[in-house]
């Protein structure tokens, strides 16, 4: 379930372990290891709020634990057009890299980015219930990393620096199909419009901010 997300009971709590030939076990994703909701709020930079039917973002950025400072961003990729995929909500957590660029000390900025690189990424929930990345968590299915790779200079996201969700619903979100046995979405219209609203929203904050 989605432990990121405030007041969210999750329908399931569940953990991974991978269980070794020799005997031992490895906590992949547990109740006591995974990012919860704090964890979000104590990042560097807090980006949250809703996309519309339209692709539209209306939320706040809170960049350096400024004052929250409102933003909206348009899609231009449907011609104002209804989107497939539908409204959903993002929360998203980025910490700097370097100790000296952060607001956390030095000691707790070692263990969230112990954590960042385990357990970073951008995660999506429906219905509270994991979706995406399936696998491990560096599944990089918004090519955050491979923009990374292109232009280090020009892109400041980075799975290893931070921690979010997107929360879709079987309401409203219908046409993002899961595959079978839940390993992500079937690559229909919807979720490459969806896909793409999250590339635009991430490019835009990178160059306006970053």
């Amino acid at each position: 379930g989605n432990a990121m997300q405030v007041d969210s009971k999750p329908p399931i709590d569940a953990e991974f372990r991978d269980h070794k030939t020799s005997g031992s076990i490895d906590e992949l994703i547990g109740r006591d290891k995974f990012f919860v909701a704090k964890d979000l709020y104590d990042g560097d930079h807090v980006f949250e709020g809703k996309f519309d039917e339209f692709g539209q973002f209306v939320g706040t950025l809170n960049i350096y634990k400024e004052q929250p400072e409102p933003y909206v961003l348009n899609w231009p990729g449907n011609s104002g057009k209804l989107t497939e995929c539908g409204p959903f909500e993002v929360r998203l957590s980025a910490v700097q890299g370097r100790a000296s660029e952060s607001l956390l000390d030095s000691v707790k900025h070692k263990e969230v980015m112990d954590k960042l690189w385990r357990y970073g990424g951008f995660y999506v929930y429906r219905d509270g219930i994991r979706v995406l990345p399936y696998g491990q968590s560096d599944y990089d299915w918004l090519k955050i990393e491979n923009r990374r790779t292109l232009a280090a200079k020009d892109w400041f996201f980075s799975h290893r620096r931070m921690i979010g969700f997107v929360a879709i619903d079987s309401s409203f979100n219908s046409s993002l199909i899961e595959k079978a046995g839940r390993e992500g979405f079937r690559e229909n219209k919807a979720f490459r419009q969806f896909r793409a609203i999250l590339e635009n929203w991430l490019k835009e904050l990178a160059k306006d901010y970053f």
